[in-house]
């Protein structure tokens, strides 16, 4: 069974690095990384292009700016691997991912998603480890309307193993015309072909908040991205019956 993970990456310079050291350590398990660079105006994509000269499971796309859902649209479409991980640039992966990871690949069949538990790191360095709630005699609907609707912890796509083969025969997409929420209607659309879920307890995954991000933006294209994404979310609910 083999991992893609799937960076994009835009003018990260700073921690593109810590990123991909992250990755590289892993070592029983087969792997392949594609970074997109999409159209990084510093020096992303050189740091980029040196990990890739280095260690030849790093592949590094460089493409015009067209946003994130174009990048990892690529990533997908030049993607090996049985499973998928999508990580961004300034996240990394924990010191015992390759264990958990190793687990969740062995679970992979018939439409299978796997979500971690993840620990949210601010700059002046504290930091919110968020587990997974329990989900202990929930049945399966029960869990998608637990993780999607009160959680919320399957409305972004990073740290969440998926299978590739339910993405390709269903031809699933991030929408390129989103600016917020693409990554919950990817993983809502998903969930449409999904037939198990494998909670994890444990934190793969440490994610750098910086106040920057998409989920800080505000404005009318937010709303209307938001008001896709609420209905993206109840077709997917109403799938389940």
């Amino acid at each position: 069974m083999k991992l893609s993970i799937i960076v994009p990456l835009y003018n990260n310079e700073q921690y593109i690095g810590r990123c991909l050291d992250s990755i590289i350590r892993m070592n029983q398990i087969d792997w392949e990384c594609i970074v997109v660079d999409d159209g990084s105006d510093d020096g992303s994509g050189k740091v980029a292009d040196d990990y890739a000269v280095s260690d030849n499971r790093i592949k590094c796309i460089h493409t015009l700016n067209g946003g994130v859902s174009k990048a990892r649209n690529i990533g997908i479409k030049e993607a090996t691997g049985n499973a998928l991980l999508f990580l961004d640039s300034d996240d990394w992966l924990m010191e015992k991912a390759e264990e958990y990871i190793k687990e969740a690949l062995i679970k992979i069949k018939n439409g299978t998603i796997t979500v971690f538990g993840h620990v949210k790191v601010r700059e002046d360095g504290s930091r919110n480890i968020r587990p997974m709630p329990d989900l202990t005699g929930l049945n399966y609907n029960e869990i998608i309307r637990e993780l999607t609707v009160k959680s919320q912890r399957l409305n972004n796509c990073w740290g969440i193993i998926l299978e590739k083969s339910v993405i390709d025969e269903n031809r699933i997409a991030f929408d390129t015309n989103m600016k917020v929420a693409e990554d919950a209607c990817f993983i809502f659309e998903y969930l449409k072909h999904c037939h198990a879920i494998c909670a994890s307890s444990n934190i793969l995954i440490a994610y750098w908040d910086n106040g920057n991000g998409a989920m800080h933006r505000t404005g009318i294209e937010t709303i209307r991205d938001d008001e896709k994404c609420f209905i993206k979310r109840k077709e997917m609910l109403h799938s389940l019956n």
